[in-house]
Parts: structure tokens; C-alpha cells; sequence
């Protein structure tokens, strides 16, 4: 029934995940899942199933068994449009007629089941009841399917047992000699409890409970499972309903099992009563929001304080992540290190392709890298894998998005990667912070000032958080704020002096404000650090929208005598753009001549 092996030499246009959080996403990781949990089921029947095939009547029999025939008919009609309309983009796959629906299997990707080196961490599913996890969100929606569910585990379970394909693809993968990969952390979730005499029905806490292990199931760097009794994890997430004197109040605990049970966080909300579903989730949803930049912190620092340091791939990542945003050219480099150890112990990992790329970016503008060309073109290549590899992980498709607007200037692309990112995770405070820059570098401030505060109250934890403020400084730049430019941009250069780009930004804004002779003081150093900088360069390549936000600068970076360059002679006096007094109305208007032609797009 079960072992699914499509032909490795065509790549999968449909990618389905069927443990624990349903998804189903296209290769450019557009959605497809269908919204009810009955076409849901009848897709993932289809992608078990031997020949990817069923008839009408046994999908009745499976999901309306005690109905009348001709509601059961009238409900897959229902059920078939939703996976249609569902299934828009890859329509070729499905096929209905009036006997048989068929999807085409050939060109699906399985997690764990499928033949490809890019499923689901098998390393960390050995640890957890994978098997019960199977499909786990669609139990209760007929016994016939029960059954069927339970059918399929068993298959499952036995396939683990044989030395097939299967049970190769669920034997943890060795990346090296003794190498174990770590991609997720386990977080178990226990039962919630009513204390006291919490005025509440008896399904709250159970509804809870789920609402728990559905938003943190989310999170693609967590491996989620429900567990009533103590269990081998890294992290449990315990919580209990009490009663407030306004109404309910519903209290999270995050214990780190790796360090004496500690309890690591403490989140709470409160609701009044009576309590609806609708209530319920959002209740959860913003109590798990900041528990995932906590789990980030916690881990980050263990990483980055161990005497001896993890080798697998997932401690390399983020003890990267950690160096990248010092900004010092060692800790860069040392990073870049730890990110090609980690892309070569597990070459599959979304994320390390991601960070990757975002730190090659980062040597690109810092001058650090020693083949600008051939580094960008593999931060191109290492952010369009992170997507192909993980199209739904939040991190990955923000820092991809980053470079697209950040290096190529596609704006509106960025832009839309960065609402897949927040769909898939809301909470990550990244996705907010670096979306506030590519709407500031449209002109949108309000909406980039919003933005920055979401990532402020997510990200509460350095290095991040003080590196996410500093986009301030790029917000006031393009406010035109020169003053608040000038006092942001200092106040991030004491805590990063090699942040670059700050400094430029520094520069244009004492520029603009006239004061000269500290841009030129912070010239001189931004080439102390970079002596193969130049602003030319610089100007064609920062992603200015707008022409005019380009054409200011070079103006007055002229009129600062900053730009040697671009001070040609005016033809009526003979004499440069240099030699004329820098705040002059006349060495502006040359400036403008000069500069026209070559920094304002047609």
C-alpha cells in the first residue's frame, strides 16, 4: 500500500507533509492545502493509496459511511471542488471523473515516504513516535477512516521493520564519520489542567492542549508531539487554566529538560468568559508567538558558550548566526567556516543554505570577500535551495527575500516571500524586521515603522534584536530625517564600528544635513576599513526605488567633495565641481548636470 518511490529524475510539483501539521505546497511553496478536513483526507488517501486512485463509492464509504448515498454524493461533489480549487496550480496532477479520482503520484514528494534525500530529519523522528503521528489531524472523522489511518500505520510500522526503501529512509542519515545531524529540537506537549475551580467546559483544556501542538508544530525547526507522560525531549511545554477576576487566564511553562528541568519561560493571556473556540486560538497563538524567539535565544547562547562545540549541523547554523551580526571581519570569516561545515554535513538542510547566503551578502558589502562575483552568484544559488529544499521555512524564505530586494531590487518579489514567511510563522521577528526595510526602501515609513515595532516586540533577545534596531537608522534615511539619521547610525556604530553600511548611510545623511567635514572624517575611515570602496559603485547598487532618493545623494556627496569621480568640468568656467564651495546654489545646479544623466533612471 504504502512506499512511495517516485522516479529521482523528476522533480516533485507537489510536496506533502502527513505527520503531525497537514501541508501541501508547490515547488515555489504556494499553499494547497485544501481547507476542509475531508478533502484534506480524500488527497492524502489519493497520495497512500497503491496507484494513487479511488473510487467514488469507497471514498463515501470512508468518509460518509452513515449518511444517506445521496448526501455522501452530494458531500464529495463539495469535497472535490475544494481540492480542485485547491490544487489550481498543479491541476494537471488531479483527475476526476465520474467513477475514479487520481492524482497523479509520479510527481509527488513524500515526507519520509518518498525516495529523495530531502524528507523530513529521520535522525530526529527516531526519537518520537513517528508512527502515531501519521495523520494525526484527520482522526475523528469517521471510524471507516480511522480505521483506514490505523491501517496505515501499521504498514508503515512493518515497511520500518523490512530492509526496503522505507526503512532506509527512516534509518537516521550519518553526514560524517560518528556525525549525527540535528535539525530539530523535540518539544513534547503535555495535557493542560484546570486548576482550581476553573469555571470552564471540561473540553477547554483538552482544546488547548491541541491548539498547543498545532501552532508550534509551525515552527519548522521543532519537532512537536503530544505526551501525556515524561518522555526523552529537549524542551516540555506544560500549562494549566486558573480562574482571574475578569476571567480565564491560561499560563504556558517552558521546561529545558537538557538543563535540570529548569523552567526556561513563563507566557500568559487572559479571557474573559465565556470562552469560544475562535477565543481559544488566538489565546494560544499569542502566548506561542513569544516562545519561539525564546526557544531561539536559549539555544543560540548555549551554542555559542560551549567549551566544545557541537559538530552537527544544526549547532554550526547557529552558532553562525550568532558571529554574523558582530560585524567584525574574524568572526564573519569564522562564521562562513561554520556554514560550509554545516552545508557539507547535511547538504539538505534548508537553513544552513539560507544563512549561507545571507553571510556571503554580508562580506559582499563589507568588502571582506575576496571575489565579490563568484560569491554572489553563490548567495543566488544557496537562497534559491533553501526554498526548493523547505519552501515553508519562515527563516529561509526571509533571507532570501532580503537578497532579492537588498542585492537584486526586486521589490515586489521580496515582498511577497516575506508574506509566505509570516503566514508560515507570524512570530518570526526577522521576517517583520527585514520587510520593514524593503518598505522603507519603497517610501513606505508608516508601514515600515509598524512593521519594525512587530519585530521589536518579537525579537527580544540580542544579537538580534540590537541589529533589527538599528533599521531605524535606514527608515529615518529615507524619512529624510537627517538629524535622527545622524543620531541613529552613531549610536549602532558604537556597538558594530565595521557595520559598513551604517556608515554609508551615516556618511549621506551628514551629507544632506551639510556638515561636511564629518563626512569627511567618516569617509576617511569607511576606506580605512574598505580602501576598495567607492561611491559610484555604491550608488548603482544600493537599492534605491526611487530615482530621485539616488540622485540627492549623489548630489550631495559631490557637493561634500566625496566623489572625485563625478566632478566634471563645468564647460563654461573650466573649473571642476571640486573647486566650487561645496553649500553653493551654483555647485549644486553643475553638480545636477553633471549628474543627471548617469543617476536617474529614464
Amino acid at each position: 500500500m504504502i512506499g512511495h518511490t517516485p522516479d529521482k529524475s523528476v522533480d516533485p510539483q507537489l510536496r506533502l507533509n502527513l505527520f503531525g501539521a497537514l501541508s501541501a505546497t508547490t515547488p515555489t511553496g504556494d499553499d494547497v492545502l485544501p481547507r476542509g478536513r475531508k478533502a484534506q483526507a480524500i488527497l492524502c488517501y489519493l497520495a497512500l493509496s497503491t496507484d494513487g486512485s479511488a473510487s467514488r463509492r469507497k471514498l463515501i464509504e470512508l468518509l460518509w459511511g452513515n449518511r444517506w448515498v445521496a448526501q455522501g454524493q452530494a458531500s464529495l461533489r463539495q469535497s472535490l471542488i475544494d481540492i480542485r480549487k485547491s490544487l489550481a496550480p498543479v491541476a494537471h496532477l488531479l483527475t476526476i471523473d465520474r467513477h475514479r479520482i487520481m492524482l497523479e503520484r509520479e510527481s509527488l514528494w513524500i515526507d519520509s515516504l518518498s525516495n529523495r534525500a530531502d524528507g523530513l530529519d529521520v535522525g530526529v523522528l527516531r526519537d518520537l513516535p513517528v508512527i502515531e503521528r501519521l495523520l494525526e489531524t484527520l482522526e475523528g472523522l469517521d471510524p471507516s477512516f480511522d480505521d483506514w489511518i490505523r491501517t496505515s500505520r501499521s504498514s508503515v510500522s512493518q515497511a520500518l521493520a523490512c530492509d526496503g526503501t522505507m526503512s532506509r529512509q527512516f534509518r537516521p542519515r550519518k553526514a560524517g564519520a560518528g556525525v549525527e545531524n540535528k535539525r530539530r529540537l523535540l518539544i513534547s506537549v503535555a495535557p493542560v489542567l484546570r486548576l482550581g475551580n476553573a469555571p470552564v467546559d471540561t473540553t477547554v483544556a483538552p482544546a488547548v492542549t491541541q491548539e498547543l501542538v498545532t501552532c508550534l508544530a509551525r515552527f519548522r525547526w521543532l519537532g512537536v508531539r503530544f505526551s501525556p507522560e515524561r518522555s526523552v525531549s529537549d524542551y516540555r511545554v506544560e500549562g494549566y487554566l486558573i480562574s482571574s477576576a475578569t476571567g480565564l487566564r491560561i499560563v504556558i511553562r517552558l521546561i529545558d529538560e537538557r538543563d535540570e528541568d529548569i523552567v526556561a519561560w513563563t507566557g500568559e493571556s487572559e479571557s474573559p468568559l465565556p470562552l469560544l473556540p475562535d477565543a481559544i486560538g488566538r489565546l494560544v497563538e499569542a502566548i506561542v508567538a513569544q516562545l519561539d524567539p525564546e526557544i531561539m535565544a536559549i539555544e543560540t547562547r548555549r551554542a555559542v558558550v560551549a567549551i566544545t562545540p557541537s559538530k552537527d549541523a544544526y549547532a554550526c547554523v547557529l552558532r553562525a548566526m550568532a558571529l554574523i551580526y558582530r560585524f567584525e571581519e574574524a568572526d564573519w570569516r569564522e562564521a562562513l567556516t561554520l556554514l560550509d561545515q554545516a552545508r557539507k554535513l547535511d547538504p539538505h538542510y534548508a537553513r544552513a543554505q539560507a544563512v549561507s547566503a545571507k553571510c556571503r551578502i554580508i562580506g559582499i558589502a563589507q568588502g571582506w570577500s575576496s571575489n565579490p562575483r563568484a560569491d554572489m552568484q553563490r548567495a543566488d544559488a544557496e537562497a534559491n535551495q533553501a526554498i526548493g529544499l523547505d519552501p515553508r521555512d519562515s527563516l529561509g524564505l526571509t533571507l532570501a527575500a532580503h537578497i532579492r530586494s537588498f542585492v537584486h531590487h526586486d521589490f515586489d518579489g521580496a515582498l511577497a516571500m516575506y508574506e509566505r514567511a509570516l503566514k508560515y510563522n507570524p512570530s518570526c521577528g526577522l521576517s517583520w524586521g527585514y520587510s520593514a526595510l524593503t518598505h522603507a526602501y519603497l517610501g513606505r515609513i508608516d508601514e515600515a515603522l509598524k512593521r519594525l515595532d512587530r519585530a521589536r516586540s518579537i525579537v527580544i533577545h540580542d544579537p538580534f534584536l540590537s541589529h533589527i534596531d538599528g533599521f531605524r537608522g535606514v527608515i529615518a534615511f529615507f524619512a529624510r530625517d537627517w538629524d535622527e539619521t545622524v543620531r541613529l547610525c552613531r549610536l549602532e556604530l558604537r556597538a558594530r564600528p565595521r557595520f559598513d553600511n551604517v556608515r554609508k548611510l551615516l556618511i549621506g545623511a551628514l551629507c544632506h544635513a551639510g556638515r561636511f567635514e564629518e563626512a569627511g572624517i567618516e569617509d576617511a575611515r569607511l576606506r580605512d576599513g574598505d580602501p576598495s570602496f567607492c561611491w559610484s559603485r555604491h550608488l548603482k547598487t544600493y537599492p534605491f526605488y526611487h530615482s530621485k532618493d539616488r540622485y540627492d545623494l549623489a548630489t550631495s556627496l559631490v557637493r561634500a567633495g566625496l566623489m572625485p569621480g563625478a566632478m566634471s568640468l563645468d564647460e563654461g568656467t573650466g573649473q571642476s565641481l571640486g573647486s566650487a564651495k561645496p553649500n553653493s546654489r551654483r555647485a549644486a545646479a553643475v553638480a545636477a548636470a553633471a549628474l543627471q544623466q548617469e543617476y536617474i533612471q529614464p
